[in-house]
């Protein structure tokens, strides 16, 4: 039946039960022994008249294709039953029985007696009711089953949210989704700000449209140093304190920083960080989030925009403020996200704040999408005026000069910035630096137009003594952002012990200018920021500015006294790097175990890092060889990563206590080392070497060591170590923790893939199809079958469904019933529900009935296969039908219950 015909029946149905309920209630008033029966029918008809009512309203809100209606839909369906069984009843009353109303009360009676005529009737209408009540029963069970699948999937979705309410939880997956923290350029931007500037913004008709979301986007732009991220920190903060102001709990706010030093293309970091940030604001995830964090599948571009839609269902309205979209890599991409988000009706809540500069493409899309709003006005220079007026009044050396000339000098300098607050800020940097009044009178009749023209004239006023200083802190600077891309602050002793090392400088007692933060901030001027980012005067360094990158890496700085700060191409990334892989190997580390821990108690991940310069040699070191984006030789990572060398003992010791306190739960900080421990002792060092670089995903230079001399004794080794596993069982306990591990390098590798508590399955599976392409004829299939199909499983589009090694193996001539070993691959994988390794196996001849080999020993339990103890002698379908159940993914096992049943029973 078509939904017209079906939505005609429901409604005859409806009005033709109500049509015999009226009749039924006349007839009752009118007759004092009316007949016992129409009481019977009035009850019925009239539940029946509020059922279809029901399915009247189901149709309207779930449409004709809801599987619940289709069933009770056709020509022998309930509700067809219904329209004949109610156009029956119906012919058995008079069709005038309407109009005797009009009679008088003794009329009435006499009429209904006589136009009743109920005992003649009254067997038709008992049949009629008994079918009536058989159609109302079928479809009251329809909805009722209906409803339950619904209250089920509700209940379902509960106990998921429910369980991602468990703030450590909740903390873990928005964590682990988290690239880019861009808290620390807004806790700059905060200090930077000077009261009283910025809020001009909050005066204009654009800021308040925005805000009544009458015009969804505003896009901010301003010309280079114009002060976009510090008035960026100041709208953030405006609209948390609207929001707070006015009690709206359900709204929020959320913002992201490009930045230069971040080295990226901002479009997926940003929507990572935003989607993150609105979670922990819910306190609640996604459950597609949660099941991809489950599986460390991050999500691609599309997925975090479904997610987006998801946790937006949670807030009435988001504002998100997105600062220096000009400062992305390829800025392509986060343009067409900011237009697709402001044009697709699922993110309607959204209200989008952005700043940049006013560069053609930026202009070109932004104008098609938001309300511009221009930096270059007489509120921003009144806001840098008042900029230049602090600067004079709190600058010691500036408090020195008289009024009526400070007053002199606010006036140029004002009038000289043209909406540049970075130009000011460097004007006052290279004034202080005057000893004399006609100097200064002298350059502010001079100065200069452009930023170019004034790092010029900075860089002029760098004392010689000071050159070998400024040139290492400002290359230092840029070299410790390109490796840590602003997650970790760069600590000013540091710096300073980092000096001596590049200039082979050595501290003398007698030295009577030790560097120290004071002399820093005094021969660097302008140029570098620090930040002081705790109660003990720790102080942290950055570029102050995107602009001194720039200049530094231009052409345009190839001049004057400038060329001595020049930097090009990679080159000085190279030399730090290898100047700091050259001292770490060759001191012994002094790890601060104290400095470390303290940190640790505070969660502070960038603290444990630079608790001192061992520690951040150690762990840059780390994060060189692990990311390869800075090249060194190869000889010095394949030194840094031998277990054999002093360095390592130090360099596991403090990753250890970093994973093991749980500071960097985050796979894109630092590689996790604790997880895989293979003592020096007990190792050939090439081999163990081998297992450091798969472990770091540097395939590039494994490959390398395997063409090398080394590499017979690679495969010819056996590894003897500790991997940390994550399991469950069939009580859906967590019986995961360390394993010892005895084998070759493929055996470790086909064993840890998805195991290991830290090991990215797409990475484990890289490494071992590395070593099956390179040790074809080195290694026995039917071994690493056995090792690796317990980390076999295909999820959705995971690598292993693409490339499986399972099937490889399988070609390459393993036993798919590992005769020797004591239990099957079968059972393994009927163990852990993996329905396609289980498939595979059988297509290869895996026998049913295989139970092990009773001729050789047992594994040890706490070795890694140990797992698998106790399965011997035990059937496939035995273990099934047990319940026995281990897998590194814990699951909800019906669905593989069901399926793998079927499937072995088939084929038995």
């Amino acid at each position: 039946m078509d939904p017209i015909s079906l939505t005609a029946s429901i409604i005859a149905v409806t009005q033709g039960a109500d049509r015999i309920a009226q009749l039924c209630r006349y007839y009752i008033g009118a007759v004092d022994d009316y007949p016992r029966d129409l009481r019977t029918i009035l009850i019925e008809t009239s539940t029946l008249k509020a059922l279809f009512e029901n399915l009247g309203f189901l149709i309207e809100s779930d449409g004709d294709s809801s599987p619940m209606l289709k069933s009770l839909d056709g020509g022998e369906g309930p509700i067809a039953g219904c329209q004949r069984t109610i156009s029956e009843l119906e012919f058995l009353f008079p069709t005038s029985s309407a109009n005797t109303t009009q009679k008088t009360k003794r009329k009435r009676v006499k009429t209904t007696l006589a136009q009743l005529a109920w005992p003649f009737r009254q067997e038709k209408a008992r049949t009629l009711l008994g079918q009536l009540v058989q159609h109302k029963t079928t479809i009251n069970t329809a909805i009722s089953s209906d409803a339950l699948r619904d209250i089920k999937e509700i209940r379902r979705d509960l106990r998921a949210v429910c369980r991602m309410l468990s703030a450590s939880e909740t903390s873990d997956v928005c964590t682990w989704l988290e690239h880019t923290n861009p808290s620390n350029i807004h806790n700059k931007a905060v200090a930077d700000y000077e009261q009283g500037t910025g809020d001009w913004i909050t005066r204009t008709p654009e800021w308040s449209n925005w805000m009544k979301s009458t015009d969804r986007c505003l896009w901010v732009h301003g010309i280079p140093g114009a002060g976009k991220t510090v008035l960026a920190s100041f709208a953030i903060r405006q609209v948390i304190r609207d929001l707070k102001e006015s009690g709206d709990a359900n709204s929020t706010c959320a913002y992201y920083y490009c930045h230069h030093a971040h080295n990226q293309d901002e479009a997926v970091p940003a929507l990572r960080w935003i989607v993150s940030q609105l979670c922990r604001v819910a306190r609640r995830v996604p459950q597609p989030l949660y099941e991809a964090y489950h599986l460390r599948r991050l999500p691609n571009i599309e997925e975090l925009l479904q997610h987006l839609e998801s946790i937006l269902g949670h807030f009435a309205r988001v504002s998100i403020v997105i600062d220096a979209l000009d400062e992305s890599q390829s800025r392509e991409t986060l343009l067409r996200l900011i237009r697709d988000i402001l044009g697709d009706p699922r993110f309607v809540k959204i209200r989008l704040l952005a700043t940049s500069r006013q560069y053609s493409d930026i202009e070109r899309e932004m104008l098609s999408i938001a309300t511009p709003l221009s930096m270059s006005n007489s509120f921003v220079e009144e806001d840098i005026r008042r900029v230049i007026a602090a600067g004079l009044k709190s600058n010691p050396i500036f408090q020195q000069w008289p009024a009526a000339f400070r007053t002199e000098v606010e006036a140029a300098l004002s009038s000289g910035a043209k909406g540049m607050f970075r130009w000011a800020v460097c004007q006052l940097d290279i004034l202080r630096r005057l000893k004399h009044q006609n100097r200064v009178r002298e350059a502010i009749k001079n100065l200069p137009e452009t930023l170019d023209e004034t790092y010029e004239r900075i860089f002029s006023c760098i004392a010689p003594e000071d050159v070998d200083l400024v040139r290492h802190c400002l290359w230092w600077t840029m070299f410790h952002n390109a490796v840590w891309d602003l997650e970790v602050l760069l600590p000013t002793q540091v710096l300073i012990d980092t000096y001596y090392l590049m200039t082979g400088k050595e501290l003398a007692d007698d030295e009577p200018l030790v560097p120290n933060l004071e002399i820093l901030k005094d021969s660097c001027g302008c140029l570098l920021s620090f930040q002081a980012t705790d109660e003990n005067g720790d102080f942290k360094v950055s570029l102050a500015h995107y602009t001194v990158r720039e200049y530094l890496e231009s052409s345009r700085s190839s001049t004057g006294q400038s060329r001595l700060f020049t930097r090009s191409g990679k080159a000085p990334h190279i030399e730090a790097a290898t100047a700091l892989f050259n001292q770490l190997l060759e001191v012994e580390a002094e790890v601060d175990v104290g400095a470390m821990e303290t940190c640790l108690e505070n969660y502070d991940h960038s603290g444990v890092i630079t608790a001192n310069t061992s520690t951040y040699r150690l762990f840059t070191g780390l994060r060189i060889a692990w990311r390869g984006e800075i090249e060194v030789r190869p000889s010095l990572i394949f030194d840094l990563l031998d277990p054999h060398k002093p360095h390592f003992r130090h360099l596991i010791s403090v990753v250890g206590k970093l994973w093991i306190g749980g500071i960097i739960p985050r796979s894109h900080l630092l590689p996790d080392f604790s997880s895989m421990v293979l003592t020096p002792s007990d190792n050939p060092p090439e081999a163990a070497l081998m297992a450091h670089l798969l472990w770091l995903n540097r395939l590039d230079l494994a490959r390398e060591l395997l063409r090398g001399p080394e590499s017979a004794r690679i495969w010819e080794a056996q590894l003897l170590g500790r991997v940390e596993i994550t399991v469950w069982d069939e009580t859906d306990t967590y019986i995961g923790g360390f394993r010892y591990f005895s084998g070759n390098i493929v055996e470790l590798f086909a064993t840890v893939g998805r195991n290991t508590a830290s090991f990215l399955r797409d990475e484990a599976l890289e490494a071992l199809r590395l070593l099956l392409d390179h040790g074809l004829d080195r290694f026995d299939p039917t071994s690493i079958l056995v090792h690796f199909i317990g980390t076999h499983g295909h999820w959705e589009d995971e690598a292993c469904s693409r490339d499986c090694p399972l099937q490889r193996l399988l070609s390459m001539g393993a036993d798919p019933n590992a005769p020797g070993y004591p239990c099957t691959p079968l059972q393994i994988a009927v163990l852990g529900r993996d329905l396609d390794g289980i498939q595979a196996l059988l297509q290869a001849g895996a026998d049913l009935n295989a139970t092990g080999s009773t001729e050789v020993k047992d594994w040890e339990e706490d070795g890694v296969l140990g797992l698998f103890c106790g399965l011997r002698g035990v059937k496939p379908i035995d273990i099934l039908r047990a319940r026995k159940f281990l897998s590194m993914e814990n699951f909800d096992r019906k669905v593989e219950d069901d399926e793998v049943f079927s499937l072995l029973s088939i084929r038995g």
